[in-house]
């Protein structure tokens, strides 16, 4: 077995790099092959010693250490998400919450969404009732999350969003996307399409009109088919 593999590819190799000599044709250029190798992420040079000591076990002294290193680089918005995990981790919640908004607003401004995800969702496991007070985050948040396939946390972000923003304009797009959540990753299409009535119905002069109408007109052809 160990013998056939190691043919097989020594031939692959042959194959790809002789190519044109023995009459065969890439589809893809040799160097995109070649290119699209990533290497895997570096540790950033301020944490290293700190992932030492994480896996040693000592997340206190590493949770200590960091926050040094964050007094000395307040701009660094990595060190200040890894210093929250730890906060987590020491199960510092209430330090945590405290710096959690701020953090999360910094994040998001910076486009940096996947750590923001994390870091909102640290501190809804610390405090079931954590919520973020400004508007403009839980559009970003959410786009990100419905695109990851977080679809149960999609709808948690957003449930209520119009009651306790009622003036925010944002709300048709934010609630199109709780509509997609419930719909593709939770299957509950009627839910969804009383959400997309109520938009066209309120919103008429929104600027994703015509998205929301498209999706209700898809979504009503899968309700009616699974009728059948």
């Amino acid at each position: 077995m160990y013998f056939t593999l190691v043919i097989f590819s020594i031939l692959g190799y042959v194959l790809l790099k002789y190519h044109h000599r023995l009459g065969f044709q890439v589809s893809v250029p040799i160097e995109e092959l070649f290119s699209s190798y990533n290497p895997p992420p570096k540790v950033h040079p301020l944490l290293k010693d700190i992932e030492v000591l994480l896996k040693e076990n000592k997340s206190l002294d590493a949770l200590q250490r960091l926050q040094g290193r964050i007094h000395d680089n307040p701009k660094e918005l990595l060190l200040q998400s890894r210093y929250h995990k730890l906060l987590f981790i020491n199960k510092k919640f209430e330090i945590m919450l405290e710096s959690a908004p701020s953090l999360l607003r910094s994040l998001i401004k910076n486009k940096n969404l996947t750590l923001a995800i994390d870091v909102y969702q640290q501190s809804l496991q610390a405090d079931k009732k954590f919520m973020l007070s400004d508007h403009t985050l839980y559009l970003p948040l959410a786009e990100t999350m419905l695109q990851t396939g977080q679809h149960k946390m999609v709808v948690h972000l957003l449930k209520g969003f119009h009651q306790r923003f009622p003036q925010s304009p944002s709300i048709p797009e934010v609630y199109f996307i709780l509509s997609k959540a419930l719909s593709e990753g939770l299957s509950q299409d009627t839910q969804a399409l009383s959400i997309l009535t109520y938009l066209l119905k309120t919103y008429p002069n929104s600027p994703i009109y015509s998205n929301i109408l498209s999706y209700k007109k898809t979504l009503d052809q899968i309700i009616e088919a699974q009728k059948c």
